[in-house]
């Protein structure tokens, strides 16, 4: 609790969205090959 002193509210705000973007493109970048993506390929 005594680390919480040293951050400031932009620290926390930083801290959040990279924290969210880290989240939200493992989800985005997987998904499952089509035909199509194949013959692309």
């Amino acid at each position: 609790m005594s680390d919480l002193k040293e951050i400031t509210i932009g620290m926390a705000l930083d801290y959040q969205t990279d924290y969210v973007e880290v989240r939200t493109k493992e989800a985005d970048r997987t998904r499952k090959a089509t035909q199509t993506d194949f013959d692309n390929f």
